[in-house]
């Protein structure tokens, strides 16, 4: 297999906010993925970064993560499925989220970090690759 490792989009101050209303984390990775295999790279993100300040203040890099999304999935057949292989929560302000996405021919692994510093969760950083090491229970 091909190793690729897509780190991308490490928001930092320009973080995604998710209003108290909206989705938590968990559903909000879960509705990305339901998008990804019925919609494709673009509209996923587009929903995952939905009123995201990323989106304009850096649209280079959400564009940049469709684009390598988008060249990457073909390289492992049609999307079967994702499942959450670890929630860990850091503290009351951080939460990871890992999940494995099954591919006809081979897992991609991904790590989405949600931070909470005051009374909202915002996405802060987001990545795949096809590594399993490294992942939980491995």
């Amino acid at each position: 297999m091909r190793a690729i490792l897509v780190a991308a989009l490490v928001a930092g101050s320009f973080s995604a906010a998710i209003a108290d209303d909206s989705p938590s984390p968990k559903q909000r990775a879960e509705k990305f993925f339901q998008a990804l295999a019925e919609k494709g790279p673009g509209p996923a993100f587009d929903l995952l970064f939905e009123g995201s300040p990323i989106t304009s203040q850096k649209p280079q890099a959400v564009d940049a993560m469709k684009r390598q999304t988008e060249a990457a999935l073909p390289m492992y057949g049609k999307i079967l499925d994702s499942e959450l292989v670890e929630e860990k929560a850091v503290g009351k302000s951080v939460i990871l989220l890992v999940y494995v996405q099954r591919l006809e021919q081979h897992p991609l692994i991904w790590r989405f970090w949600f931070y909470k510093p005051h009374d909202r969760w915002y996405l802060s950083t987001v990545f795949f690759n096809d590594q399993l090491q490294g992942v939980p229970g491995t």
